[in-house]
């Protein structure tokens, strides 16, 4: 096997874990769980940092015995916005803490960038929301293509050099 995944989408596992509640251990929780200052760090962001440990031993460890492999992850990744500066804000937060926590964590243990994709998310107050003028998915999310093509520019901006896999 040439190309090795250690995680698809640890972000949203450790949401629906720690925060929603609705993935063992089924452990739900507030908002505070996303919470990230320094050392005060909420439940799903502690479960995120862990997975990033065991990402980055396992890639020391398969590199050693294993040379020739290619490993990196399977990120979830959304285009996060508001129709407010409000919910644009809130939107900009979740975007940074959803799309670029673990994969920054892992910087230098990865041999490509691999990513999901579903679409956009347009926050209203303190959830997503659905808004009737945009086309959604059967996924539930905006279709929005101009949030994909906003994505790979990030992500060739911060891991230059490195592949994408979509």
């Amino acid at each position: 096997v040439e190309y090795w995944i250690t995680f698809n989408e640890a972000n949203i596992f450790a949401t629906h874990a720690y925060t929603d509640g609705l993935w063992p251990p089924m452990t739900r929780g507030s908002l505070l769980t996303l919470f990230s200052l320094g050392p005060i760090r909420g439940r799903t962001i502690k479960a995120m940092d862990r997975m990033t440990s065991a990402h980055n031993r396992v890639y020391r460890w398969a590199h050693k015995f294993y040379p020739d492999i290619k490993m990196g992850v399977a990120h979830n990744m959304g285009f996060y916005s508001g129709k407010t500066r409000w919910n644009r804000l809130k939107a900009k937060y979740s975007g940074n803490m959803m799309n670029w926590r673990f994969p920054s964590r892992i910087r230098g243990h990865m041999d490509f960038f691999g990513f999901n994709y579903y679409g956009a998310e347009w926050f209203k107050g303190m959830q997503i929301d659905v808004d009737p003028a945009e086309e959604y998915s059967e996924a539930g999310r905006a279709v929005y293509p101009e949030g994909l093509y906003g994505l790979i520019h990030q992500i060739n901006r911060r891991f230059p050099k490195l592949p994408m896999l979509i």
